[in-house]
Protein backbone atom coordinates (compact mmCIF):
# COMPACT_ATOMS: atom_id res chain seq x y z
CA UNK A 1 0.00 0.00 0.00
CA UNK A 2 1.42 3.80 -0.74
CA UNK A 3 1.97 5.61 2.42
CA UNK A 4 -0.47 8.27 3.80
CA UNK A 5 1.33 11.12 2.31
CA UNK A 6 0.77 10.00 -0.97
CA UNK A 7 -2.56 8.20 -1.35
CA UNK A 8 -6.33 8.63 0.10
CA UNK A 9 -6.54 5.44 2.15
CA UNK A 10 -10.20 5.97 2.38
CA UNK A 11 -10.63 6.15 -1.44
CA UNK A 12 -8.64 3.31 -2.10
CA UNK A 13 -10.97 1.50 0.58
CA UNK A 14 -14.03 2.79 -1.45
CA UNK A 15 -12.51 1.58 -4.88
CA UNK A 16 -12.00 -1.86 -3.23
CA UNK A 17 -15.76 -2.56 -2.40
CA UNK A 18 -16.55 -4.10 -5.32
CA UNK A 19 -14.08 -6.89 -5.38
CA UNK A 20 -15.24 -7.63 -1.88
CA UNK A 21 -17.33 -10.58 -0.45
CA UNK A 22 -20.44 -9.44 1.16
CA UNK A 23 -19.40 -9.70 4.64
CA UNK A 24 -15.67 -8.09 3.92
CA UNK A 25 -17.97 -5.19 2.40
CA UNK A 26 -19.72 -5.18 6.14
CA UNK A 27 -15.68 -4.53 7.56
CA UNK A 28 -14.97 -2.04 5.19
CA UNK A 29 -17.97 -0.26 5.06
CA UNK A 30 -17.97 -0.12 9.25
CA UNK A 31 -14.11 2.00 8.68
CA UNK A 32 -15.45 4.30 6.08
CA UNK A 33 -18.34 4.80 7.96
CA UNK A 34 -16.30 5.39 11.67
CA UNK A 35 -12.90 6.16 10.47
CA UNK A 36 -11.67 7.04 13.89
CA UNK A 37 -13.17 3.91 15.75
CA UNK A 38 -11.54 1.83 12.69
CA UNK A 39 -7.58 3.03 14.07
CA UNK A 40 -8.21 1.95 16.94
CA UNK A 41 -10.51 -0.80 17.82
CA UNK A 42 -9.23 -4.41 18.65
CA UNK A 43 -10.24 -6.68 16.17
CA UNK A 44 -12.85 -7.98 18.66
CA UNK A 45 -14.58 -4.45 18.23
CA UNK A 46 -14.50 -4.63 14.72
CA UNK A 47 -16.05 -7.89 14.71
CA UNK A 48 -18.68 -6.91 16.67
CA UNK A 49 -19.38 -3.92 15.04
CA UNK A 50 -19.83 -4.93 11.61
CA UNK A 51 -21.19 -8.44 12.77
CA UNK A 52 -18.82 -10.67 11.06
CA UNK A 53 -16.67 -13.27 12.10
CA UNK A 54 -12.88 -12.80 13.45
CA UNK A 55 -11.75 -14.80 10.63
CA UNK A 56 -13.42 -12.31 8.40
CA UNK A 57 -11.70 -9.54 8.97
CA UNK A 58 -8.06 -10.83 8.79
CA UNK A 59 -9.42 -12.20 5.57
CA UNK A 60 -10.71 -8.94 4.66
CA UNK A 61 -7.28 -7.33 5.86
CA UNK A 62 -5.19 -9.68 3.63
CA UNK A 63 -7.53 -8.92 0.38
CA UNK A 64 -6.79 -5.48 0.67
CA UNK A 65 -3.32 -5.62 0.58
CA UNK A 66 -1.77 -5.25 4.08
CA UNK A 67 0.65 -7.77 5.73
CA UNK A 68 -1.51 -7.96 9.38
CA UNK A 69 -4.45 -5.99 11.01
CA UNK A 70 -1.98 -4.07 13.12
CA UNK A 71 -0.01 -2.47 9.90
CA UNK A 72 -3.58 -1.76 8.56
CA UNK A 73 -4.47 0.13 11.62
CA UNK A 74 -0.81 1.82 11.81
CA UNK A 75 -1.38 3.03 8.37
CA UNK A 76 -5.16 4.32 8.71
CA UNK A 77 -3.94 6.06 11.95
CA UNK A 78 -0.91 7.64 9.98
CA UNK A 79 -3.39 9.12 7.27
CA UNK A 80 -6.15 10.22 9.54
CA UNK A 81 -3.01 12.46 12.10
CA UNK A 82 -1.64 13.50 8.35
CA UNK A 83 -4.69 14.85 6.77
CA UNK A 84 -5.35 17.01 10.32
CA UNK A 85 -2.92 19.36 9.07
CA UNK A 86 -5.05 21.83 7.14
CA UNK A 87 -2.65 22.15 4.48
CA UNK A 88 -2.72 18.27 3.63
CA UNK A 89 -6.49 17.92 3.41
CA UNK A 90 -6.86 21.08 1.41
CA UNK A 91 -3.96 19.24 -0.96
CA UNK A 92 -5.91 16.08 -1.14
CA UNK A 93 -9.12 17.60 -2.17
CA UNK A 94 -8.24 19.89 -4.57
CA UNK A 95 -7.09 16.94 -6.46
CA UNK A 96 -10.50 15.67 -5.76
CA UNK A 97 -12.30 18.39 -7.06
CA UNK A 98 -10.09 18.52 -9.85
CA UNK A 99 -11.69 15.19 -11.01
CA UNK A 100 -15.10 15.50 -9.70
CA UNK A 101 -16.10 19.19 -10.14
CA UNK A 102 -16.79 21.36 -6.81
CA UNK A 103 -18.83 20.09 -3.88
CA UNK A 104 -22.46 20.97 -4.52
CA UNK A 105 -24.73 22.36 -1.97
CA UNK A 106 -26.47 18.97 -1.40
CA UNK A 107 -23.10 17.25 -1.10
CA UNK A 108 -22.02 19.28 1.74
CA UNK A 109 -25.53 18.74 3.66
CA UNK A 110 -25.12 15.22 3.41
CA UNK A 111 -22.23 15.15 5.08
CA UNK A 112 -23.03 17.39 7.98
CA UNK A 113 -26.17 15.61 8.43
CA UNK A 114 -23.77 11.52 8.34
CA UNK A 115 -21.36 13.89 11.20
CA UNK A 116 -24.47 14.55 13.19
CA UNK A 117 -26.01 11.16 12.53
CA UNK A 118 -22.62 9.42 13.53
CA UNK A 119 -22.27 11.75 17.02
CA UNK A 120 -25.60 10.52 17.71
CA UNK A 121 -24.58 7.10 17.38
CA UNK A 122 -21.41 7.74 19.89
CA UNK A 123 -24.43 8.85 22.64
CA UNK A 124 -26.56 7.27 25.31
CA UNK A 125 -29.00 8.77 27.54
CA UNK A 126 -27.14 7.88 30.39
CA UNK A 127 -23.86 9.97 29.05
CA UNK A 128 -25.96 13.21 28.99
CA UNK A 129 -27.72 12.14 32.08
CA UNK A 130 -24.48 12.05 33.80
CA UNK A 131 -23.14 15.31 32.02
CA UNK A 132 -26.13 17.65 32.47
CA UNK A 133 -26.68 16.17 36.53
CA UNK A 134 -22.55 17.42 36.79
CA UNK A 135 -23.51 20.54 35.35
CA UNK A 136 -26.59 21.10 37.47
CA UNK A 137 -24.66 20.31 41.15
CA UNK A 138 -21.90 21.88 40.29
CA UNK A 139 -20.73 25.10 42.02
CA UNK A 140 -18.95 26.99 39.13
CA UNK A 141 -18.77 26.27 35.13
CA UNK A 142 -15.66 27.00 33.28
CA UNK A 143 -15.40 26.38 29.39
CA UNK A 144 -12.17 26.07 27.69
CA UNK A 145 -11.23 25.63 23.95
CA UNK A 146 -9.09 28.14 21.33
CA UNK A 147 -9.13 28.38 17.43
CA UNK A 148 -12.12 26.76 15.73
CA UNK A 149 -13.69 25.02 18.86
CA UNK A 150 -14.06 28.55 20.53
CA UNK A 151 -17.25 28.55 18.58
CA UNK A 152 -18.91 25.93 20.63
CA UNK A 153 -17.34 26.92 23.45
CA UNK A 154 -18.53 30.48 23.15
CA UNK A 155 -22.46 29.26 22.76
CA UNK A 156 -22.39 27.04 25.50
CA UNK A 157 -20.78 29.55 27.73
CA UNK A 158 -23.24 32.15 26.73
CA UNK A 159 -26.47 30.28 26.86
CA UNK A 160 -25.20 28.10 30.49
CA UNK A 161 -24.57 31.58 31.90
CA UNK A 162 -28.13 32.66 30.80
CA UNK A 163 -29.57 29.47 32.80
CA UNK A 164 -27.11 29.66 35.61
CA UNK A 165 -25.31 33.16 36.06
CA UNK A 166 -21.89 30.78 37.18
CA UNK A 167 -20.41 30.43 34.00
CA UNK A 168 -16.58 31.34 32.72
CA UNK A 169 -15.24 31.30 29.61
CA UNK A 170 -11.02 30.74 29.82
CA UNK A 171 -8.57 31.09 27.25
CA UNK A 172 -5.12 30.51 26.87
CA UNK A 173 -4.33 33.73 25.68
CA UNK A 174 -5.51 35.45 28.62
CA UNK A 175 -3.30 36.69 31.02
CA UNK A 176 -5.37 35.44 34.17
CA UNK A 177 -5.55 32.02 33.07
CA UNK A 178 -3.49 30.98 35.70
CA UNK A 179 -5.21 32.84 37.94
CA UNK A 180 -8.67 31.20 36.56
CA UNK A 181 -7.13 27.76 36.89
CA UNK A 182 -5.77 28.79 40.56
CA UNK A 183 -9.68 29.13 41.50
CA UNK A 184 -10.58 25.76 39.81
CA UNK A 185 -11.45 23.06 42.84
CA UNK A 186 -13.43 20.26 44.08
CA UNK A 187 -17.44 21.22 43.08
CA UNK A 188 -16.50 23.02 39.82
CA UNK A 189 -17.14 21.25 35.96
CA UNK A 190 -15.12 22.37 33.30
CA UNK A 191 -16.00 21.39 29.81
CA UNK A 192 -12.89 20.97 27.78
CA UNK A 193 -13.52 20.75 23.79
CA UNK A 194 -10.19 19.98 22.26
CA UNK A 195 -9.83 18.28 18.86
CA UNK A 196 -6.85 17.24 16.41
CA UNK A 197 -4.31 18.06 16.53
CA UNK A 198 -5.44 18.49 20.35
CA UNK A 199 -3.40 21.74 21.18
CA UNK A 200 -1.50 21.11 24.14
CA UNK A 201 -1.88 24.06 25.83
CA UNK A 202 -5.51 23.20 26.34
CA UNK A 203 -4.81 19.48 27.23
CA UNK A 204 -2.70 20.70 30.38
CA UNK A 205 -4.95 23.25 31.32
CA UNK A 206 -7.63 20.44 31.34
CA UNK A 207 -5.05 18.37 33.58
CA UNK A 208 -4.64 20.73 35.89
CA UNK A 209 -8.34 21.47 36.44
CA UNK A 210 -8.48 17.87 37.08
CA UNK A 211 -5.63 17.53 40.06
CA UNK A 212 -7.59 20.52 41.26
CA UNK A 213 -10.52 18.01 41.94
CA UNK A 214 -12.73 19.29 38.82
CA UNK A 215 -15.14 17.28 37.25
CA UNK A 216 -14.09 17.51 33.49
CA UNK A 217 -16.86 17.23 30.41
CA UNK A 218 -14.94 16.96 27.14
CA UNK A 219 -15.70 17.04 23.89
CA UNK A 220 -13.57 15.87 21.32
CA UNK A 221 -12.84 13.68 18.20
CA UNK A 222 -12.45 10.11 19.83
CA UNK A 223 -11.63 7.99 22.95
CA UNK A 224 -8.13 7.93 22.23
CA UNK A 225 -8.28 11.71 22.36
CA UNK A 226 -5.63 13.08 25.45
CA UNK A 227 -8.53 14.83 27.02
CA UNK A 228 -9.85 11.31 27.48
CA UNK A 229 -7.48 10.47 30.32
CA UNK A 230 -9.21 13.39 32.22
CA UNK A 231 -12.51 13.38 31.74
CA UNK A 232 -15.12 12.14 33.39
CA UNK A 233 -17.86 12.03 30.67
CA UNK A 234 -16.30 12.30 27.14
CA UNK A 235 -18.28 12.99 24.09
CA UNK A 236 -17.02 12.41 20.65
CA UNK A 237 -17.83 13.85 17.65
CA UNK A 238 -17.41 13.46 13.79
CA UNK A 239 -16.13 16.79 11.96
CA UNK A 240 -15.61 16.32 8.56
CA UNK A 241 -15.78 18.66 6.03
CA UNK A 242 -14.81 19.12 2.52
CA UNK A 243 -12.47 21.88 3.49
CA UNK A 244 -9.65 23.05 5.32
CA UNK A 245 -11.87 23.06 8.37
CA UNK A 246 -13.27 21.11 11.19
CA UNK A 247 -16.83 21.08 10.91
CA UNK A 248 -18.34 22.81 14.45
CA UNK A 249 -22.05 20.96 13.36
CA UNK A 250 -21.25 17.99 15.55
CA UNK A 251 -20.01 19.64 18.31
CA UNK A 252 -22.90 22.61 18.14
CA UNK A 253 -25.50 19.37 18.73
CA UNK A 254 -23.96 18.33 21.58
CA UNK A 255 -23.62 21.76 23.31
CA UNK A 256 -27.40 22.33 22.05
CA UNK A 257 -28.35 18.97 24.09
CA UNK A 258 -26.52 20.11 27.17
CA UNK A 259 -27.95 23.94 27.00
CA UNK A 260 -31.47 22.17 26.60
CA UNK A 261 -31.97 19.63 28.76
CA UNK A 262 -30.24 22.17 31.37
CA UNK A 263 -32.52 24.66 30.92
CA UNK A 264 -35.54 22.25 31.71
CA UNK A 265 -33.88 20.68 34.75
CA UNK A 266 -32.98 23.93 36.38
CA UNK A 267 -36.28 25.80 34.63
CA UNK A 268 -37.11 27.84 37.07
CA UNK A 269 -33.59 29.77 37.83
CA UNK A 270 -33.32 29.92 34.36
CA UNK A 271 -36.44 31.91 34.16
CA UNK A 272 -35.69 34.07 37.14
CA UNK A 273 -32.25 34.96 35.48
CA UNK A 274 -34.30 36.04 32.32
CA UNK A 275 -36.50 38.38 33.97
CA UNK A 276 -33.81 39.80 35.92
CA UNK A 277 -31.48 40.31 32.64
CA UNK A 278 -34.04 41.50 30.49
CA UNK A 279 -35.49 44.35 33.15
CA UNK A 280 -31.58 45.55 33.16
CA UNK A 281 -32.23 45.23 29.23
CA UNK A 282 -35.30 47.38 29.01
CA UNK A 283 -33.36 49.96 31.51
CA UNK A 284 -30.23 50.25 29.31
CA UNK A 285 -32.55 50.71 26.33
CA UNK A 286 -34.54 53.98 28.54
CA UNK A 287 -33.55 57.57 27.54
CA UNK A 288 -32.20 59.70 30.20
CA UNK A 289 -34.39 62.04 32.03
CA UNK A 290 -31.68 64.35 31.05
CA UNK A 291 -32.09 63.55 27.79
CA UNK A 292 -35.96 63.89 27.99
CA UNK A 293 -36.24 67.21 29.27
CA UNK A 294 -32.96 68.32 26.31
CA UNK A 295 -35.85 67.88 23.48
Amino acid sequence: MSTPASSDILLQLEHKLPELSKSQKKVVEFVLSNPVKGAVATVQELVSASGVSTATVVRTVLRLGYDSYSNFQHELHAFLMFYAVPIRRIESLSQVNAEAGCYDIDTILQQQIDNLLTTRSNLSDQQVSLAVNMLLNSSHIYVIAERNCRVTAYYLYHNLNRITDRVDLLSYYDYNLPEHLHRIGGGDVVISICMPRYAARIVNATRICKERGAKIISITDATTSPLSEFSDCTFTVQQRSFGLHNSQLASLFIAEILITQLCWLDVERAKNNLEETEAIFQSLRTKPAHALVAR
